[in-house]
């Protein structure tokens, strides 16, 4: 029987995204695309908790429009320190990004968030509504955010994080039976555990 189910969704795609700038805790507008990525879902036994970062509160008024929308700091994005705001090609030649995106086992922040508190913070989430009395929970929250939590339930190393990370829109299903989580993926809300 399952006990809970929480859906991740990672917020839609915003300008920054499609320019391809890095927001860490900064925001930026969702884009068209981004917007077009939202199917509304119309169930009010969701509780929706969203980021408090604007572009995630805006996904979960899009994806929610029927739901109080509660906010949690812990589901923010990685804090990219002196990288937010920065443009990727411009990061391309930095050894410490190189090694955040192409080998995330070895890195170590200068200015940013390490992965380990991004996890630690999403898990104690997790906990947080896991004990609530609604049996179906949402996320709204972000692609390093997800990835990090998802990678940590699947007991993967951190090497194979960016196995996990879903695109705008997207959502990670996780479903509670016996204290142990199984975990789906969708695309455009048709969830498939795996």
């Amino acid at each position: 029987m399952i006990e809970k189910e929480i859906r991740l969704y990672r917020h839609g795609e915003t300008q920054w995204n499609a320019a391809g700038r890095l927001q860490g805790w900064m925001d930026s507008p969702l884009t068209e695309q981004g917007i077009a990525q939202l199917e509304p879902i119309m169930d009010r036994e969701y509780v929706v908790v969203s980021s408090d970062l604007g572009r995630a509160v805006e996904s979960a008024e899009r994806i929610f429009p029927q739901n109080k929308i509660l906010q949690d700091e812990r589901l923010r994005e990685i804090y990219l320190g002196d990288w937010q705001g920065g443009e990727i090609s411009n990061l391309l030649h930095n050894p410490d990004y190189l090694q955040y995106i192409t080998k995330p086992q070895y890195f170590c922040p200068t200015t940013q968030e390490t992965f380990e508190q991004v996890t630690t913070r999403m898990l104690s989430a997790i906990d947080t509504y896991k004990a609530h009395p609604s049996q179906k929970i949402a996320f709204v929250s972000h692609g390093v955010a997800i990835a990090c939590l998802v990678n940590r339930l699947k007991n993967k190393p951190l090497s194979l994080i960016w196995e996990e990370f879903i695109q705008g829109g997207d959502c990670v299903l996780l479903q509670l039976e016996d204290e142990q989580w199984k975990i789906g993926t969708n695309l455009n809300n048709n969830i498939a555990l795996g």
